[in-house]
């Protein structure tokens, strides 16, 4: 949900700009009744009001504007940089939705998700097999990473020249498949889990369909906890690029704090959820 949270957040900014700006054109008009004003200007504010108005009849744009504040209030809090970061950062900027009734994309029946979806991720033919294959036997299927986080974390991988990642939360092992396919000819990627009968089941025979990919990847069985201890201990710190964790939540912290001494400078940590 990740990447639909950057959509929102531009939309919710942009839509903040655009109506503050229109109430500061207004009462300027207001406050000079006598001043000669241009028909740009007035054009200006016309179109953006109207638009302003034609989003607010979009529902899912209402759920995102919903807040206490007024828009002169908004106005007063953002027309500074520090007074934009703590309005930005101190509430939450849309109603939050109980993790219950959270979906990934491929649960959606959102036509303009499944619209975005189906433009802006090209998934390679084997990760999509092995996803479809999760999809329809495995159970919790939920559990599997949305392909637009997949896809976000394998940009992440080529724009950093990573050669080494870590998985934390390997399931089917799309996530792994994922990362191995971003990486050069001679990267690594280490998937831990505390049991690997669902990656046996939906998805190791997809991985090992492309050797070439699969030579890449070293599956741990066993508490990821454990083997990114293991790493530490053996002079692993600051030798890998890219972490990605998609596990037991409660062990987030753990797991964040033990990534970030195995990275180098300038790795990535991708957190899903």
């Amino acid at each position: 949900m990740s990447s639909y949270f950057s959509i929102y957040l531009f939309l919710f900014l942009s839509l903040l700009h655009s109506s503050i700006y229109s109430q500061r054109v207004q009462r300027s008009l207001q406050e000079t009744p006598n001043s000669a004003v241009s028909a740009t200007t007035t054009t200006t504010t016309t179109t953006i009001s109207n638009a302003y108005n034609a989003l607010k009849e979009d529902n899912r744009v209402n759920a995102i504007l919903a807040s206490n504040l007024t828009l002169s209030e908004l106005d007063t809090n953002i027309s500074t940089p520090s007074g934009f970061y703590t309005f930005l950062f101190s509430r939450p900027p849309f109603r939050t939705r109980p993790m219950s009734i959270i979906s990934k994309s491929y649960e959606s029946d959102d036509p303009i998700i499944t619209y975005c979806s189906t433009i802006s991720v090209k998934q390679d033919p084997t990760l999509q097999k092995l996803s479809e294959n999760t999809i329809k036997n495995a159970p919790m299927a939920m559990m599997l990473g949305a392909p637009e986080v997949l896809q976000f974390g394998q940009n992440l991988i080529r724009l950093t020249h990573a050669k080494r990642a870590l998985d934390i939360g390997t399931f089917t092992g799309a996530s792994a498949l994922a990362w191995a396919l971003a990486l050069p000819a001679n990267g690594e990627v280490i998937s831990m889990d505390i049991n690997h009968e669902n990656l046996k089941r939906y998805g190791k025979e997809f991985i090992d369909s492309k050797p070439e990919v699969s030579k890449k990847i070293n599956f741990k069985l066993g508490p990821a906890v454990q083997t990114l201890d293991s790493l530490i201990a053996a002079g692993e710190s600051g030798k890998w690029d890219f972490a990605f964790i998609d596990a037991d939540k409660i062990n987030y912290p753990n797991y964040y704090e033990k990534c970030v001494q195995l990275l180098r400078p300038g790795g990535v940590i991708l957190i899903d959820n």
